[in-house]
């Protein structure tokens, strides 16, 4: 769900765990079931709170859910979020000065037009999305993976260890999170 203050004339939309919504009484918001209903009725994306990283807490089950099935390997880190397929390597990031994100896949070949990206090494697909999963459903299609790759050949058990290490990094980068949240709260 989005939020919005309905004593505001402003027509933000903040995700759930904004700090504008944690320390505030929930009787001053009014809420959206979809992102794309909120901006179809002119409003914005909060700026502290729609970050790749928020925005991905908000989507994770939905987008754990195409990419098991897809068997596309994710990680997050606070400014983006990184998905290899059988067959290339995304990033999802913020934009620079918007709330937007874009999606980067990774050069097969060096290009001229590839110099002046913000990304060393991928490309800009230039494609926008309102929502995390809707790029996913777009890499399943550029990527032509609507296939599930089989069990028991070499490229699902390499995939299956790069789960594994993926997870446990994931892991420890959560544990490091909680800590410095637990730190931060500690010192108010």
């Amino acid at each position: 769900m989005y939020f919005y203050n309905i004593c505001s004339s402003q027509k933000i939309i903040h995700l759930s765990d904004c700090r504008y919504i944690t320390n505030s009484t929930k009787k001053q918001f009014g809420h959206f079931y979809g992102l794309k209903e909120a901006l179809k009725k002119g409003y914005r994306p909060c700026r502290h709170c729609f970050t790749v990283a928020g925005r991905f807490a908000e989507e994770k089950e939905r987008i754990d859910k195409y990419c098991k099935r897809y068997n596309y390997i994710i990680s997050q880190s606070n400014n983006s979020l990184e998905i290899t397929t059988g067959r290339g390597e995304w990033k999802i990031v913020q934009a620079e000065h918007s709330q937007r994100t874009e999606l980067y896949h990774k050069n097969t070949q060096t290009r001229d037009s590839d110099r002046c990206s913000r990304i060393e090494g991928y490309h800009n697909q230039r494609v926008t999305e309102y929502e995390l999963v809707d790029y996913i459903h777009y890499i399943a299609r550029h990527d032509g993976s609507n296939q599930k790759v089989s069990k028991g050949t070499k490229r699902y058990k390499n995939m299956q260890k790069k789960l594994a290490a993926q997870a446990k990094r994931q892991s420890v980068s959560n544990v490091l999170y909680l800590i410095d949240r637990l730190q931060m709260s500690r010192a108010v």
